[in-house]
């Protein structure tokens, strides 16, 4: 079982500079008694965790790598899904993987509930993260 010493010796042999310091900051999140609750964790759910600057311009690509990392076979905390959100007013709606994997290959989504061709699936697929089993443990 990982602890957070663990994690956090891997972080800092793996990682450095801003990343590194971000990652610090979420897996402090993440394993926060606040966070213990969720199953369905965001952008959004991180940024509102920590300090993160979303006006900063790296403020994006920053967190996408630190998610990269810890949603990687290096330090799995988090599987990776994503989500179909046709409006800004509509529910999400889970992606199978195996639809997602389609759509990669041909170019071509279907909507999850009616089956008609999306156009520019990609503009209405948004990444969302579950904890793993690690994770999970870290809150017992």
């Amino acid at each position: 079982m990982l602890t957070k010493h663990d994690i956090y010796s891997k972080i800092r042999d793996d990682l450095n500079g801003p990343v590194s310091e971000l990652c610090r900051e979420v897996v402090a999140f993440l394993t926060s008694p606040e966070a213990k609750p969720l199953k369905h964790i965001t952008y959004i759910s991180l940024v509102n965790g920590t300090s993160l600057n979303v006006e900063c311009n790296d403020a994006k690509v920053l967190l996408i790598k630190v998610t990269d990392y810890l949603s990687s076979n290096r330090l799995h905390l988090l599987d990776m899904h994503f989500q179909f959100i046709e409006t800004d007013d509509s529910d999400p709606i889970p992606v199978d993987d195996q639809a997602l994997s389609h759509a990669l290959k041909t170019g071509e989504f279907y909507h999850p509930n009616s089956g008609k061709l999306v156009d520019n699936f990609n503009h209405h697929l948004f990444p969302y993260f579950t904890p793993t089993d690690a994770l999970e443990q870290l809150h017992e």
